[in-house]
Order: structure tokens, then sequence, then C-alpha cells
């Protein structure tokens, strides 16, 4: 039994329609034996028949619903047999016939064994069915068309019936049964009365050779019909059938169902007043509508009027069919219990379970969990190491050239002069013309400085000044020099390691920390520099990579996203929700390869989404390593 079970497919529209079969079959075999052995009033009958065709389509829709969200009752089903090594503590189990892979515990450095995802192609039965179900829906549902149709036909071709006396048995039913009497129409396309519920009500009645002056007892019956809103139920059924074509079982149903109403209709009738041989004997003078097309019309076969005159001439008592509808409520409340039950009925854990296995049965998680970091216990990181072909960016935030520094034109230079003459203030940056010279302002006139230094600028600034006015006191220094190349920006890490600097030379920096870089940069720009100051990030992550891997719509995909050193399971995850469907019942795990020294394996980490999809546990959002592949299996 359970290698049969193997075969039976897991999800997609198989999986639906093998669900409705089962279920369908369950429902329809318990309403007909309790509307068979059980004797039940005919409106509670019907109230019973409906629910069941209504459970027949929502049992299985229901249990899809459950089994994508993971509510099931049961764990999957899983094989006897245990694998894996004694040494591990733990046991590992997996589903008969399904490939393994392995999973390395670089705790003890042996093997385990977990199961894989079983993919099958659909066999040639699968195939069949998918054309000749669509086209059996189809069918019926052009049947159904056709019978709207006819009814549309037949009450444009009517015309309003004219007799007073039966418009007025009409309007006195209507007030017994308290329901707005319908148009009356006399039509030639119908042999019965027939009641049509879309749109404006109205009573197609046939056109007769001799008038009668006994319609209120079929009014009554007619009525009933508006009463119960038993076009709404019949189109339900009918929507039912035409979904699940296949199921014969349905057809017997649909039967009693309709029999059931016309004698809930008979039964108010009766109640209303109408003497039952009487409006038997009426059922007598009317040819029942055998034509299939007015399926849609409140018209009954000739084998169901001969049962119903049989049911009235047998009638003993007044009925009490409201009482009867009201128990018809019990079958609804019994069909949605079932219906619960049925959805439950799945694969997976109800929502307040816990559990310490993936829901694809992997290695507990807690063996896992204890391999690899986990933010429930976050852990240091580590600093970032720049490789090739990181970009980073790098600022200068103090270049002054080496001692002596001769000055040289377009320098710019910081002067400050006391005792200078009034409205003629020498204080803040003056740049060094082309040709040397400094200019100090109106008053004071120009000052050749190039080639000087900045105490020899000092010293010929203040020997002009005297010329001019009395004890100045001069302060020069260099504010920014014009040969000096400037440090900023983004530096791309070359192939060999070194980011290049301009005139300054190349550094080598792949596989060093950010504060490394710094120091390093600085200790190479003291050769050009006077105790340089730099600052040192990472611009863009280029060197360090993990990979997700996932299927949507039968087509494998993968992304490459840059690694940061502070990602984790959720953050993988998040890159790629847009393109696939989650559900609690995805499958994921991480493969992380072998470290390059050799000295931690490859093993493979199982991640339980359904735990962080609900929010019950974080103990499997791992953070990623470079190089790491996340796999993410929608179904």
């Amino acid at each position: 039994m359970g290698e049969w079970w193997n075969y039976v497919p897991t999800s997609g529209w198989q999986r639906f329609a093998i669900d409705a079969a089962w279920q369908s079959t369950l429902v329809c075999v318990l309403a007909l034996s309790l509307v068979r052995l059980v004797r039940l009033r005919p409106t509670t009958r019907a109230a019973v028949l409906l629910a069941a065709t209504i459970l027949c389509v929502v049992a299985p829709v229901s249990s899809y619903a459950a089994r994508s969200s993971g509510w099931g009752m049961f764990a999957p089903a899983i094989e006897a047999t245990e694998r894996g090594n004694e040494d591990l503590g733990i046991v590992l189990k997996a589903p008969a016939g399904t490939p393994q892979v392995v999973l390395h515990n670089a705790a003890i450095g042996r093997p385990a064994e977990i199961p894989q995802p079983k993919i099958e192609w659909p066999a040639t039965g699968w195939r069949v069915l998918a054309v000749l179900w669509p086209l059996a829906s189809l069918g019926l549902a052009w049947r159904l068309l056709r019978s709207a149709r006819a009814l549309q036909r037949a009450c444009w071709q009517a015309s309003p019936c004219e007799d007073e006396e039966i418009r007025a048995a009409l309007h006195q039913a209507s007030r017994t049964l308290g329901v707005d009497a319908p148009e009356l129409l006399v039509s030639s396309a119908v042999d019965s009365p027939a009641l049509v519920l879309w749109g404006r009500p109205r009573l197609l009645l046939p056109a007769l050779k001799e008038p009668r002056n006994d319609w209120l007892a079929i009014f009554y019956h007619e009525l009933a019909h508006l009463a119960r809103r038993d076009g709404r139920s019949r189109l339900a059924v009918e929507a039912v059938a035409i979904m699940l074509p296949w199921q014969s079982l349905l057809w017997f149903v649909r039967r009693d169902f309709r029999a059931a109403c016309e004698e809930a209709c008979d039964d108010w009738a009766i109640a209303a007043g109408a003497d039952p041989v009487e409006f038997a004997s009426l059922l007598l003078d009317f040819v029942p509508q055998a034509r299939p097309s007015l399926a849609l019309g409140m018209a009954e076969s000739v084998s169901a009027a001969r049962a119903r005159i049989m049911r009235l001439l047998a009638m003993q008592g007044t009925p009490r069919p409201r009482l009867g509808k009201f128990l018809g409520l019990a079958g609804w409340v019994v069909a949605g219990a079932l219906a619960v039950v049925l959805a439950l009925l799945q694969s997976g854990r109800l929502p307040w379970q816990g559990a310490d296995e993936p829901p694809w049965g992997n290695t507990p998680v807690s063996l896992a969990a204890a391999e690899a970091r986990s933010p429930s216990e976050r852990q240091s990181l580590g600093p970032y190491r720049v490789e090739a072909p990181d970009v980073l960016l790098i600022d200068a935030v103090k270049i002054v050239p080496k001692p002596p520094y001769k000055i040289e034109p377009l320098d710019t230079l910081e002067i400050f002069v006391i005792n200078t003459v009034p409205d003629q203030n020498i204080a803040g940056p003056y740049p060094v013309e082309a040709d040397g010279t400094i200019m100090l302002g109106p008053a004071y006139g120009g000052v050749k400085v190039s080639g000087l230094s900045i105490s020899e600028a000092r010293d010929t600034i203040k020997e002009h000044l005297e010329q001019i006015i009395q004890a100045p006191e001069v302060s020069v220094s260099l504010a920014e020099s014009a040969g000096q190349q400037q440090i900023e920006g983004e530096h791309l890490i070359g192939p060999d390691g070194t980011v290049n600097l301009g005139t300054y030379g190349s550094v080598f920096v792949a596989g060093m920390t950010l504060v490394e870089v710094r120091k390093t940069i600085e200790a190479h720009l003291l050769t050009y520099l006077d105790n340089p100051k730099v600052s040192v990030d990472v611009f863009k992550y280029n060197s360090k990579f993990f990979y997700i891997v996932w299927e949507h719509d039968g087509t494998d995909h993968i992304q490459r996203v840059p690694y940061s050193g502070n990602e984790t399971v959720l953050d993988a995850i998040a890159q790629i929700s847009k393109d696939m469907r989650l559900t609690p019942n995805t499958r994921i795990w991480i493969a992380r390869p072998a470290s390059a020294d050799g000295q931690k394996a490859a093993y493979v980490l199982p991640v339980d989404w359904r735990e962080l999809y609900r929010g019950e546990s974080n103990r499997t959002n791992f953070w990623l390593e470079p190089g790491d592949r996340v796999f993410v299996l929608e179904n």
C-alpha cells in the first residue's frame, strides 16, 4: 500500500482530481444512503442533497487550500526503515524509492542521507483525462445554455394571460404564501405549467383548448418554488454536475434532489389548503415536460410526475413543510463540518503544532542549527576582507607635501597680516598667479613668491609690506597645492589585487580588512606626503556572491547575489519572492561548498520555511556565507 501511494500525485490538478473523485464519492454515498434509509421530509431531503452536491466541490477545493497552506493533520508518509549513521544519535527516515543526496555533518565528519523530491511525468491516462474532462464539461454547459435559450424563447413567444379568474387565483395564491405574484403568460412551447425564476419571475401556462377553474392548487405548487428559491438551488446543482461530469453518483443525487423539490412544493400546496386527491387528479391533466431543453424550468419528467401522484394519493394528514426547512439546516451544519474534516486529512501539520523536522522529511533541524550560525544566537561575522573586483571609496582627509615645499604657480596660500591699512585687510586665501606673484590688494601690490619655501615667502611678504605700513605681523601657510594630485572617489581593485592611486602609484590591498587597507595606503603615501590621512569604505561588493536556485512553472532559474556579509535565508528569499509563489510547504535548503583550505567539507543545511513563514521560530534563518547555494522548490 505504501509503494502504491508513492505514485499518487502530490500536487497540481492531478491531485485535485484524485481528491475530487474519492471525496465526492464518499459524500454522494453518505447522502444517498441517508435519504433512502431514513424517512425524511421532502424539504429536509432537498436541503441535505443540495448540501451534499455543493460539498462535492467545496471539499476538494478546501483540501487543496489546506494542503497548500500546510494545515494538514498528518505528517508525510515515512518508511519505517532507518537510514543514516548510528554515531549521529538520530534516526534518518525517507520515503521508499526516494532519491538521496548526502548531508555532511561537519562536527562528526560522516555523511547522512536526506530525501529529495521525486518528480514524475504524468502518465497517458492523465493526458486523456485532461482532454476528456473539459470536453464533457463543455458539452453539459452547452446543454444548460440551450435550456436557458429555450426558456427565453418561450417567454418571448408567450402572450399575457387575459383570463381574470386565472389572474385572481394567482393573486390569491401569492397572498396565501406571502410572495409576489409573477408575470402570468400563456405559451404553446410548454405542455405543463413552468415557472421561470431568472430575472423577472414569470409563470408560463400551456395553451388549453378548454378553460379550467381549478388553478389555485397548481399556483400554490408553482409559487412554492418561488418561496423556496429553487431556481438558485437547481442552478447550483447543474453547475456542480458540469464541473464533475464523470461522477456518476452525482447524477443520482441530482435526480433525487429535483424530486425532493417537487414533493416539497406539493406539501406547501396541501398545507395551503389544496386537497391531495384533487391535486393529484390535476397533475394527470397535464403532460410533463420530457424535453431536456427546459431543464432550468420548474417542470418535471414523466417518471417524477408518476411518483408525485402516487405520493399524493397515499398522503394522510396535513404536512408541515416549514418544519422540514429548519431541519434541513442541520444537514448544512453536518456538511460544513465534513468539509473541514476532509480538508484537514492532508499531509502537513496544524498551525499550532511544532516539529523538529522540515516539512519535506529532512534531517532534524536541531542538528543543522548546531552546524551553522543562526540569528537566534547572533555571532560576529568578522571583518569583511576585500578582493578583486570590489570597488573601494577612498577619500584623502589630509594631503600635505613633505617639507621643504617650494611654492609653484597656481598654488593657494593662506595669508594673515596685522597692522594693515584701514579697510585694506589682508586675510584669507590668495592664489599664486601664473607669473609666480601673489596680489595682496590695491594698496599693497604684488609680491613674487614662486620658487620660495613657505618661510621664505613669509619674510619676502613682510619686507614688502614694511615699505608701506609700520610693524606688520605676517602669517603664511599652504592652503592648496595645485601640483599635488587629490585622492577621492571610487577605486577598483584590479585582478592583481591592487588599487591605483594615480601619481602615487599602486597599493596591494587584496585580502585585507578596511582598517588594514587604510593603514597600508597611508603608509604608502608617507613617501610623498607629510602625515597623510585617508578614509576607506566599500563602495560596491563585487568579489563575494551567494547563489539562489529556484524552480518556477517547470523552469529552473539561478540568480547571483552580491554578498555583503550580513545576509540570511530570508534575505535570499526576498530576492525572488516577486517571481514565485511561496507557501508554507515550499522546500528550501542550503548547499554549502567545501572551504578552499580543505578544513571544512561540503554539507547541506535544511531550512524549515514553515516555521519562518509563520514566525514560529528563527532557528533555521541561517547566516549565509560566500559561495552558498540556496535552493528553493515551490511545491
